[in-house]
């Protein structure tokens, strides 16, 4: 039996919102079959300590009754609301029909009894990057030969034209825009992530776990010509202890991997692919 903690109203206790240092999903404190209690750090923003020691991130930590539990460094979570999560999950299970699933669109606010995720490495990233330039290279190419034939037109045409260097350089422009929408559109749409992404069933979210905006997405895609320009801002999240890459840094996001992806995915997700 798993619960998730945070400000979320998803979760299945919600601290109150007047506690700003705690992450929207900050952790999840899961009731295992021998009777013994674990509390698990989900990301959060602000971290998570026991008797005050810092907790690792995605690492079960075992907890009891004696033990000080402190969200982000300034919520106390007591031994009684651990408790209360389970009483009040066998109430739940035994008046509703098990049928019944969340109505969600969004890996974060899917039923989390069996939420479990990790960073997507180097190499799933890498394999999805490769799908997404294709059909980004593709576009790009389309748009070249469009252009290209439009100008052979307008220079047979009556007024003789010939395309200059400002012409270049407004297809040039198209090509990047092209590419930000192609990227910036579906980061923050409600499949969080590219058509390369979801085939590898990797997604992406800021550092709370939430789905991204478009202005985050579009800073993220932005941010990527920097992590270019040097190739260490790629490869950083083969070694990054969260497998971030520089430009996930700096846009604040997040690229995750789910265990069971089935468990909170509505069926017809990849259906569209």
């Amino acid at each position: 039996m798993k619960k998730r903690i945070g400000r979320g109203k998803d979760n299945d206790l919600m601290i109150p919102s007047d506690f700003a240092k705690v992450s929207t999903h900050h952790c999840i404190v899961e009731l295992q079959s021998d009777g013994n209690y674990y509390l698990t750090d989900i990301g959060s923003r602000n971290g998570t300590t026991i008797n005050g020691k810092l907790i690792p991130q995605n690492k079960p930590q075992r907890i009891g009754p004696t033990d000080e539990i402190i969200l982000g460094n300034q919520y106390t979570l007591t031994w009684d609301q651990v408790l209360s999560l389970f009483k009040e999950k066998t109430r739940k299970r035994s008046s509703a029909p098990s049928s019944v699933s969340a109505p969600a669109h969004s890996v974060s606010l899917q039923d989390t009894n069996d939420y479990v995720y990790k960073y997507g490495g180097f190499w799933v990233r890498f394999g999805a990057s490769i799908f997404d330039m294709l059909i980004v290279n593709l576009g790009v190419l389309f748009i070249g030969i469009f252009f290209a034939l439009l100008a052979n037109a307008l220079a047979d045409g009556p007024g003789g034209f010939r395309p200059g260097s400002g012409f270049t350089v407004f297809i040039s422009f198209l090509m990047i825009i092209f590419a930000w929408l192609y990227f910036a559109l579906q980061w923050s749409s409600r499949y969080q992530a590219t058509v390369g992404m979801r085939l590898f069933q990797i997604f992406l979210v800021d550092n709370d776990l939430n789905p991204v905006t478009f202005g985050r997405a579009t800073g993220r895609f932005f941010a990527q010509i920097l992590s270019s320009l040097a190739l260490i801002g790629h490869v950083m999240c083969g070694f990054h202890p969260e497998k971030r890459a520089f430009h996930d840094i700096i846009s604040r996001t997040r690229v995750v991997r789910y265990e069971r992806p089935q468990d909170f995915l509505q069926k017809d997700y990849f259906e569209d692919i």
